[in-house]
């Protein structure tokens, strides 16, 4: 069956040009029919939307920031897992008292080879600062190392 937007008159196609969940029978429209009936409901209803939704956070804002520090968390974990994984997973001091260097991600920390790390690691919040030495590390920068914590305390 032929459907054509209602506002422009052109063919919809389900995945191009087209999302079912816009239209009902009557209501068949395009994806840029849709988005401009919205920022224009949005321009003309800007001030009673912004107060339902101050309302809505204040209404539930425990559970938004509960929300909000588990996504913060699995965040921070998948890039610690992603430069855990790039600097090899194990601590890279030849001397390690762990035979082979110990691989256990609990007591594995990054290491600022040339010292510093404490004066880099103030100036962001740690997610930003995740991400920095996780572009440094894929640009090739040889600037962090892992080391076990038994190693880190020692090289201090």
């Amino acid at each position: 069956m032929l459907h054509v937007c209602r506002k422009c008159g052109i063919e919809l196609i389900s995945g191009i040009n087209f999302t079912p969940s816009y239209a009902k029978q009557w209501n068949w429209i395009c994806r840029k029919c849709h988005n401009e009936r919205v920022k224009g409901h949005w321009k003309i209803n800007r001030e009673r939307m912004r107060e339902t939704s101050r309302l809505h956070y204040l209404k539930n804002r425990e559970k938004l920031l509960e929300k909000s520090k588990k996504r913060q968390a699995f965040k921070l974990e998948k890039l610690r897992e992603e430069i855990l994984e790039l600097l090899g997973n194990k601590c890279s001091n030849p001397n390690c008292s762990v035979v082979g260097g110990m691989s256990d991600s609990r007591a594995l920390q990054i290491d600022h080879i040339n010292g510093g790390g404490c004066k880099e690691r103030k100036k962001l919040s740690i997610i930003p600062y995740y991400q920095h030495i996780l572009q440094s590390i894929r640009k090739g920068e040889e600037k962090y190392q892992l080391l076990c914590a038994n190693c880190n305390v020692i090289k201090r």
